[in-house]
């Protein structure tokens, strides 16, 4: 997302009220930020999403975190919920 503030802003615009988002994502230690970055990605951490989502007026942010294995490889994928509560 170009601004993810106003992506969030724009999301829970349209959300009914007592209606819940769940964001998933995999965080991996290895990627190569600038090279991300110069192909137009925001890398987050989750508490930039957190923000993110709190400055949007999301209400009962929780968030849970679990690691994932495959093939070998470990990473850690999170789940961000928060209600529209109006």
């Amino acid at each position: 997302w170009d601004n993810p503030l106003q992506t969030f802003n724009s999301i829970y615009r349209i959300m009914k009220n007592n209606a819940r988002i769940v964001i998933s994502f995999r965080i991996d230690e290895h990627l190569d930020r600038e090279l991300m970055k110069s192909h137009n990605y925001n890398l987050l951490n989750v508490c930039q999403v957190k923000q993110l989502m709190s400055e949007s007026n999301f209400q009962h942010l929780t968030s849970y975190e679990r690691t994932a294995i495959s093939n070998k490889k470990k990473w850690k994928m999170v789940w961000l919920s928060g209600f529209k509560t109006d």
